[in-house]
């Protein structure tokens, strides 16, 4: 408020808190031990912060000097890498999958390679879900996943398990520092759960969608393209009056073109049309890319 009534122009008058700074709280308010910082100047820096808070908790900064990096000395970059996987080993055997959706973020909880699942098969079953809400609950923090989570967790017969479950997940998801609210387990072991959303979540920060498939992770069969080739070459052929044709696909089409005969088939094509067509290959390509160019002119063929 100071600073708005001693302004005469436009002036910043709050600001968040930046990462060094919110680090060095956080240590304080979990009441961490030991701070770690493997850059001298942040490491003053710190230990300057730190002064404000020092009787709140004692935390020990320290400045990392061992020439082995420090993520890979404590296996950060392993675990930035698991967390960005889908599917998720659980010690037991089950594992997670999940999957992003623009509505909601789903957890399959499944038994997998478990060799437990034997004798009392409920307990065993129980048990792949209790793994399963302590570590939904770890990946959701390292995630930094928010909004709408179904969890779809493997069926149990009896409601005194499914609650074993739900309260192993509410009890876990207490030292989350984002609000969560979970609702209760359906018949058919679904549990619906928000989490606060702050920032963008880990996939959010690292990733981008890919230029081929737009995020959808799939890409056409060797035969769909085969099929629109076809149909391409007709309309080439046809619209564009082009009699003299080279097609460029990628090497990986071009093997599949000729071990189920499409390469001759595409050539028995053209020249019912009274057309030539010849055949090329460049690795530069998509694999679900291909181009027509002119024999007479070499020129690219739109259409």
């Amino acid at each position: 408020m100071e600073k708005f009534h001693n302004s005469s122009r436009p002036t910043l008058l709050f600001e968040e808190s930046d990462i060094l700074k919110r680090t060095v709280l956080a240590c304080v308010d979990k009441k961490y031990n030991r701070l770690l910082i493997d850059d001298f100047d942040v490491y003053q820096k710190s230990k300057l912060l730190y002064k404000k808070f020092s009787r709140e908790h004692n935390l020990r900064i320290e400045y990392y000097r061992d020439k082995v990096p420090m993520f890979e000395r404590f296996n950060v970059e392993r675990e930035i890498e698991k967390a960005t996987r889908r599917k998720i080993w659980l010690p037991g055997g089950g594992y997670l999958f999940f999957e992003r959706t623009e509505a909601m973020y789903t957890i399959d909880v499944n038994s997998g390679r478990s060799s437990n699942v034997e004798g009392n098969v409920e307990e065993a079953l129980v048990q792949i879900n209790l793994e399963a809400a302590d570590e939904i609950s770890r990946q959701l923090r390292l995630r930094n996943i928010g909004g709408l989570v179904i969890v779809d967790f493997i069926d149990m017969k009896f409601r005194k398990n499914q609650r074993r479950v739900l309260d192993k997940l509410k009890e876990c998801m207490k030292e989350d520092v984002a609000k969560c609210t979970i609702l209760s387990m359906s018949e058919f072991g679904l549990v619906e759960m928000t989490r606060q959303r702050n920032r963008e979540s880990l996939i959010q920060t690292m990733f981008t969608s890919c230029p081929y498939c737009n995020g959808s992770a799939l890409i056409k069969s060797h035969e769909s393209i085969s099929i629109e080739i076809e149909r391409s070459l007709h309309k080439v052929i046809h619209c564009q009056q082009q009699f003299s044709l080279k097609l460029v696909v990628h090497p990986e089409l071009y093997q599949y073109l000729e071990k189920e005969g499409d390469r001759e088939f595409l050539i028995r094509a053209a020249q019912k049309e009274k057309a030539k067509l010849e055949f090329d290959v460049s690795d530069l390509l998509h694999l679900n890319d291909y181009h027509f160019y002119s024999l007479v002119t070499g020129a690219l063929i739109e259409f």
